[in-house]
């Protein structure tokens, strides 16, 4: 019954809340709303105190509202700061209720802590008031009880409440602002109609002075002329708030030196409109107060009044308190500036347009020579004389900046007949020199170069061609230099401001074909180092060896950076010392002392061998150390003998800084010289593919030669297993006979004595006979058995001994000899396919050298050949003494050989590891492995096809001349 009475209470709590939410969207007045809303919390909620607090849009602060409490206390209605960090803050960043166990303790609570303990309000719920991500305030609950909450379906309550009322004061205030939105449209066409039937400037001022203050409403409204020749801001135009309008241009104690406010003076100059007030600025705060104390204002709105890009003055609005000046009223005030742009006076303008009009027909002439001639330096000639001939003046110059160096170099020149050219590179500028360049937004003019301080860094060098006046102009105004326009006259010149204008027309005019020339030549600086780059890691990448490397490298890094020296020092690990390595076509004047060993201690290289992280090279560079020769230690410059070198760079090959370092490549040149960004970059990248080619080289060696040797021993050990194999069975065979004719002549007592002798348990004995005399064999034939098997044990250690690498062991025998014993051990081969074996030639030499192993080789190419060969087929070796230290064997069949064999092997060490191969198979695997190990024992074996289609095994082997 309980459980339905309180569904029933939730129930009519739900509708009293519809009928609230319903009511709040119906209201139109902020004050309305709240009053509502807090009537509703005051109501249905049990907390003792309830506040609510809306932000004020201009100030970080919470303005009361109202709300209840335990007893009077003027924080309700009271304005409350916001500081960043403190509670309120929270809940309007947050945008989330946030529960306060109690208010009394909480240090971040500021003015409310202190009233909590007044009133004595412990558990604290704040909710912000909000539409989606726009906070309008807050709304806090308080309670005597310590930590107390509202239950789940309060909360829900509470947050439907506010966020209806977030929307709802979202609705109003877009209202508000929709009605209160000013058009600025209206008034400027009205103000455009009124101009156009005034007759004179002051009327026509008076009139937008008029509107502009009718339309905005400030607490003064003034137009601002611009005096140049004075360089002060004088008010012409004036309307206070009283209505009263008056022309002050007399009034001197009100001129505005433009010296005093050089940050504003720029902005006007530059076309930008100036916002201040306390809550905003478009200008920093020292730029505009010296402004805002001579008018006396808080807030100011300021628009250009331009005609022609020159600076006529400005029109402004004063504020007598802190003001946020709205879009439409900035719109305005521009477009109203703009109209008093128009109004000038029409002499000035009409002259203005004259000699502009004349200026722009020798720029339109110049453009029409830029872009109707291919060639850009007839282009600049062109220019160059008609600018001199409009200007009157002797000498003029088109510098264009090497980024590289930082110097000018001279792209052009003009001078007169009796003038001489200047043939030097213009030294860099200094710091000041370069601002005031970069940052002018006209041609700088210098009426007396001997005694002004500007371009002091090229003062003399002008100095000495006759120049005594200047009219410089950058090619790229509003951006980084890229070059100059220089103007020169013989005489102490006073240049006018057209001829400034013409200058700067001009300039940018010959910037347009200057820039698009730069990029061309340096994009094509671009694509040859890209191309070169590209090149030199295909060709490092192609190359095998580490000779060819280092030298192919070299080649390419030389090539790349145009560089007289480029070398490496080279080092196996563990060793302290390198050895230098250079191109055989290195100039004396840079030259090394290759025949050195250089110390890892040397200074130059532990500088090349820091850890990038510790070292000082630029991040774009990282591994790169760039020095002079002057920062070179004594014993460097003992190896490092080059008179001419000057310049230095040196890198580390090493891949990785777990990686050991193989050595450094290091490039020279004279002094003075400076690479560019782009080849410093594929320099690294040169290097760094260079020492990953060493390492993988190395790598690609050390573990091919590990596979060679261990192919080669496992093969080694299978043949000769095999042959122990057959005279251990061959041994066996003997003493299974033995036993047999023993047991049929013997008696029963001489069985377990065979026994042992077959099983191997008491071989000597066997050997020797049995214990008591009787009935057997001869001792010779069990002597002989064991010989035979003691020869067996004997190959078995030796084999054991040659451990993970083949040993050789020297043995002499003569050809003959030899051969016998090869063709007894490959009968039953021939005899089972009925072939014929035929030595032609046999020389009575004698061989030298690892015999069992050259006789294993010879044996698995005669195996080969035997089974490839037709049934009856023949074999044929041919036997020649090529010299007294080679003995040529040829080795014929008639079998076949698949082509794809016979090119693997021909290609040798040059085919592809990686591609499948017949090589990895027999009888391809076990030729290059015969072909490997007699290259070990210093002889050669070649396979190939004669034109008649027979198989051909050359075989050349080490021999001693038989004395």
């Amino acid at each position: 019954m309980a459980q339905l009475e309180d569904c029933s209470g939730f129930s009519g709590q739900l509708v009293t809340l519809e009928s609230v939410l319903q009511t709040l969207r119906e209201q139109e007045n902020v004050e309305t709303v709240i009053e509502i809303t807090l009537r509703h919390l005051k109501r249905e909620s049990d907390f003792n105190l309830v506040w609510i607090g809306l932000c004020d849009p201009a100030k970080p602060i919470l303005i009361g509202q109202g709300g209840t409490a335990p007893e009077d206390t003027p924080l309700l209605k009271q304005r409350i700061p916001i500081s960043p960090g403190d509670l309120l803050d929270q809940v309007l960043v947050q945008q989330r209720p946030i529960g306060v166990p109690d208010l009394r303790a909480e240090s971040r609570a500021g003015e409310w802590r202190k009233a909590a303990e007044k009133l004595n309000i412990q558990g604290t719920i704040l909710f912000p008031i909000r539409y989606k991500d726009h906070s309008f305030g807050l709304a806090l609950l308080g309670s005597h009880l310590w930590g107390v909450s509202p239950r789940a379906g309060e909360m829900a309550k509470l947050l439907m409440l506010l966020r209806a009322l977030g929307a709802v004061l979202n609705q109003i205030e877009v209202e508000t602002q929709r009605q209160r939105a000013k058009r600025s449209d209206q008034p400027l066409l009205a103000l455009l109609a009124k101009l156009g039937t005034l007759p004179n400037l002051t009327q026509r001022l008076e009139a937008v002075v008029g509107q502009t203050h009718q339309f905005i409403d400030p607490a003064r409204t003034s137009i601002y002329w611009f005096e140049p020749e004075r360089g002060c801001f004088r008010p012409r135009v004036s309307q206070a708030a009283t209505g009263n309008s008056s022309r002050r241009g007399q009034q001197s104690s009100s001129e505005i030196l433009a010296q005093d406010i050089s940050g504003f003076y720029q902005a006007m100059s530059a076309n930008q409109m100036v916002a201040v007030s306390e809550a905003q600025s478009m200008l920093k705060a020292d730029v505009t107060g010296r402004l805002m104390q001579q008018l006396k204002a808080r807030s100011l709105l300021a628009a250009p009044v331009l005609s022609q890009d020159e600076l006529l003055g400005f029109l402004a609005v004063e504020g007598s308190e802190p003001r946020i000046w709205e879009e439409a009223e900035k719109s305005y005030l521009r477009g109203a500036a703009q109209l008093v742009g128009l109004t000038a006076p029409l002499e000035k303008l009409e002259k203005t347009i004259w000699q502009t009009q004349r200026d722009q027909l020798l720029q339109s002439g110049l453009t029409r020579a830029i872009y109707t001639d291919d060639d850009w330096k007839e282009t600049l000639k062109q220019s160059a004389n008609q600018l001199c001939k409009h200007l009157q003046a002797e000498r003029l110059l088109v510098l264009l900046l090497n980024p590289d160096t930082g110097r000018f170099e001279v792209c052009h020149q003009q001078q007169g007949p009796q003038g001489r050219p200047l043939k030097e590179v213009l030294n860099p500028l200094s710091s000041v020199d370069w601002q005031m360049l970069e940052r002018s937004t006209e041609a700088i003019a210098i009426e007396n170069l001997p005694d002004n301080l500007k371009l002091m860094a090229w003062r003399e060098a002008l100095l000495e061609l006759g120049a005594r006046s200047l009219l410089v102009c950058s090619t790229c105004i509003g951006r980084p230099l890229e070059g100059l326009l220089v103007i020169c006259d013989k005489t102490n010149r006073s240049w006018r401001p057209q001829d400034r204008q013409v200058v700067q027309g001009v300039s940018q005019q010959l910037g347009l074909i200057l820039h698009q020339w730069q990029l061309q030549r340096q994009n094509n600086q671009q694509q040859q180092i890209q191309q070169t780059t590209q090149q030199g890691i295909v060709a490092i990448q192609q190359t095998r060896n580490l000779v060819d490397l280092e030298q192919v490298g070299l080649q390419q890094i030389t090539q790349l950076l145009q560089v007289p020296l480029a070398a490496v020092v080279r080092w196996s690990p563990g060793q302290d010392h390198g050895w230098i390595i250079t191109p055989p076509t290195t100039s004396k004047q840079f030259a090394l002392q290759t025949e050195t060993a250089i110390s890892l201690t040397d200074p130059l290289i532990r500088l090349a061998l820091e850890p990038r992280q510790q070292q000082t090279s630029s991040a774009m560079h990282p591994g790169l150390r760039l020095l002079s020769v002057e920062d070179l230690a004594p014993e460097t410059r003992r190896w490092l003998i080059g008179a001419e070198i000057g310049q230095i760079g040196v890198m580390a090959l090493q891949t990785a800084p777990e990686h050991l370092p193989a050595g450094i490549v290091l490039v020279a040149d004279k002094r003075g010289r400076r690479w560019s960004e782009l080849q410093l970059g594929a320099f690294i990248a040169l290097v760094n593919q260079l020492a990953w080619s060493y390492r993988t080289i190395q790598l690609a060696t050390s573990l091919q030669q590990k596979t060679q040797d261990l192919e080669c021993l496992n093969w080694y050990r299978q043949r000769r297993l095999e042959a122990i194999y057959r005279s251990i069975s061959e041994g066996s065979d003997q003493l299974k006979e033995l036993a047999t004719q023993q047991t049929s002549t013997a008696d029963t007592g001489t069985i377990p004595e065979l026994t042992r002798v077959l099983t191997g348990t008491e071989t000597r004995a066997a050997l020797a006979g049995p214990a008591e005399p009787g009935p057997s064999l001869p001792k010779d034939s069990y002597q002989s058995v064991a010989e035979q098997l003691q020869g067996a044990l004997a190959a078995m250690i030796a084999l054991i001994e040659e451990d993970w690498q083949l040993r050789v062991q020297y043995e002499a025998v003569v050809l003959p000899a030899f051969l016998k014993r090869v063709f007894d051990r490959v009968d039953p081969w021939t005899r089972q396919r009925q072939l014929w074996l035929q030595v032609h030639n046999r020389a009575n030499v004698t061989l030298r050298g690892d015999l069992g192993k050259i006789e294993l080789i010879l044996l698995e190419l005669l195996q080969a050949a035997c089974s490839r060969s037709p049934v009856g087929g023949r074999i044929d070796i041919w036997s020649q003494v090529l010299d007294q230290q080679q003995l040529e064997l040829l080795i014929t069949d008639n079998g076949t050989l698949a082509p794809r064999l016979l090119l693997e092997l021909q290609q040798g060490d040059n085919r592809d590891v990686l591609a499948p191969s017949v090589l990895e198979q027999p009888p391809g695997r076990y030729l290059k492995i015969c072909r490997t190990v007699i290259q070990q024992l210093g002889g050669q074996l070649k396979t190939s096809q004669l034109a008649d289609g027979r198989v051909l095994n050359q075989l050349i082997l080490p021999l001693t001349t038989k004395s």
